[in-house]
């Protein structure tokens, strides 16, 4: 981005910290949390901000709502740092935005805290919570 310098090559600590705010998300975190072992084609975050691409260091930036902003962690990465989701916050922002549904759900549920999951489902309120629930305790 232009008049913005950065001080390592490291993708994952660009990406957070490129826009604020933002934290890993989806397959993304999922691989960092050591849920799945398939590495996408872009680093996917989310943000309270609008959606938008940054090809050039592998970016993808999803927008969602502010009160759907919680359930990360601040991740100490080389030397420095990066903000990722929980796992069962990453399913959460997928079934959100539309990229996991039900049987991935399914296939990914046995290495999640159902328990967890339950409650990040219960605390988002919005368009869409509704979905999500459903989708969640079945």
């Amino acid at each position: 981005m232009k008049g913005t310098i950065s001080f390592t090559d490291d993708q994952f600590v660009i990406a957070t910290q490129l826009v604020e705010p933002s934290y890993l998300s989806l397959d993304s975190a999922l691989l960092f949390n050591g849920i799945i072992q398939q590495v996408p084609r872009s680093i996917e975050c989310v943000t309270s901000q609008n959606s938008f691409r940054r090809p050039k260091i592998g970016a993808v930036f999803h927008k969602i709502p502010s009160n759907l902003f919680f359930g990360y962690k601040r991740q100490i990465k080389g030397s420095s740092y990066i903000f990722v989701a929980e796992s069962e916050k990453a399913v959460i922002d997928g079934v959100y935005l539309n990229r996991y549904f039900k049987k991935d759900l399914k296939e990914l549920m046995p290495k999640l805290n159902r328990q967890k999951l339950i409650e990040f489902a219960e605390r988002f309120e919005g368009r869409g919570s509704q979905k999500i629930r459903s989708m969640v305790n079945d």
